[in-house]
């Protein structure tokens, strides 16, 4: 796995764009085992639906990350929810942001 990081920093966070760009926007979350996974018969690990629906925060993507390495590293929640079947970009379209201007912006 590989996270390419942008030499240009978004002055619109992804939570904004998202909300500004899609109204009502909604999306739901995946609960996924960080110590132990449940395997099926076909060798597979099965993640579950939370069945719950969350708005975009707001929270710096940078602060998000750390808390999960921190729980992963050290934490006692057996399990996190994540979004990565997200319909959308995260990439703004503001003309006064200085990541959608460059080539950077992958919309």
């Amino acid at each position: 796995i590989c996270k390419i990081v942008s030499p240009v920093s978004a002055s619109v966070t992804a939570g904004m764009v998202l909300m500004r760009e899609k109204v009502g926007f909604k999306f739901t979350t995946r609960v996924q085992p960080l110590r132990l996974a449940e395997w099926n018969t076909d060798d597979k690990v099965t993640f579950f639906m939370s069945g719950r629906y969350y708005s975009a925060g707001c929270l710096p993507a940078t602060y998000v990350e750390k808390e999960f390495w921190h729980e992963i590293a050290c934490g006692k929640t057996e399990s996190v929810e994540y979004a990565c079947d997200v319909d959308g970009s995260a990439f703004s379209s503001s003309s006064t942001d200085q990541l959608a201007s460059s080539k950077w912006n992958l919309k």
